[in-house]
């Protein structure tokens, strides 16, 4: 467990196009959990969380300014995404 990791689940919303939108707004971020290597992960098996739908976040040195940015942008993408 990191304190600079954020996993985020989103329902009715597959990850890769999340992380495909973000990316063209500058915005990087990883699809699963940190411990999935090329199978599903465990991790998210045991909470019975989907890894299509987990968008995980690392934080490091970043502003409040530029969490602000990301939550923004991701709200605005899966908004238009559930449409």
């Amino acid at each position: 467990r990191l304190k600079n990791n954020a996993s985020i689940r989103f329902n009715d919303v597959k990850g890769e196009i999340v992380l495909l939108m973000l990316s063209q707004k500058g915005i990087y971020a990883s699809a699963g959990s940190a411990c999935n290597g090329s199978d599903d992960s465990y991790v998210l098996k045991a909470i019975d969380v989907p890894s299509d739908n987990v968008i995980r976040f690392t934080f490091d040195n970043n502003t409040k300014e530029e969490i602000d940015v990301v939550v923004n942008e991701l709200i605005k993408i899966v908004n238009l995404l559930r449409r």
